[in-house]
């Protein structure tokens, strides 16, 4: 189920969806908030890093309109968080104070005056999955419950590591760099390490 809510940040209204339970905000939104001239700013600065955002913070979100149904990009509060620190303005700072405050649950979230409902089928997607092949996870019962099972597990992995994660992204975002320089960096000293006949350990300590 999908429902229209409306946030307000520094008395700019928001539209937000909340996807069974899960709140989204389309980056059409996003640009006022974090002083840029236009949603496609938003757009540009997602596609920089969209390697460093993981399914659960940003997603393709199909919505009915009267012009037919209509794909946007969405991010979640943690998603938010993240393209914030992207973002090279003064207000970004203010604004990734304000997400914490959504992440922390002190912001009202109201329904819209024309709340959007609508079922299932409109689902958020992952970042990696599209609409054309969305078909495909109609499987049998017993798969599904495979693959949830296996999920379950892999989402209680993902939370270990989230919090050392995001703590080295801030950490990143401090120092200029972003996760993808540092990835590259740490390839590059094992390919190093592999040429000096060493193991990565020992390039480590070089």
């Amino acid at each position: 189920m999908i429902i229209k809510k409306v946030l307000t940040y520094q008395g700019i209204p928001l539209d937000a969806f909340d996807v069974d339970g899960q709140l989204w905000l389309p980056a059409s939104g996003l640009a006022a908030c974090l002083a840029m001239k236009a949603a496609r700013s938003v757009n540009m600065v997602y596609q920089r890093h969209a390697d460093e955002f993981m399914a659960e913070e940003t997603c393709m979100l199909t919505l009915p309109t009267p012009g037919g149904p209509q794909t946007l990009r969405v991010f979640s509060p943690r998603g938010l968080r993240l393209l914030a620190f992207f973002v090279r303005t003064p207000p970004a700072q203010r604004f990734r104070a304000w997400v914490l405050d959504l992440l922390d649950g002190k912001l009202k979230i109201e329904n819209a005056v024309e709340p959007l409902a609508v079922d299932a089928p409109q689902r958020a997607l992952p970042a990696s999955i599209s609409p054309s092949r969305a078909r495909h996870l109609d499987l049998p019962t017993e798969t599904l419950q495979e693959l949830g099972t296996f999920y379950a597990l892999f989402l209680e992995k993902m939370a270990e590591n989230r919090r050392q994660m995001d703590a080295l992204r801030e950490e990143a975002a401090s120092r200029g760099y972003t996760m993808a320089e540092i990835r590259a960096h740490a390839a590059y000293r094992k390919r190093q390490a592999k040429l000096l006949g060493q193991g990565p350990h020992a390039a480590s300590d070089a």
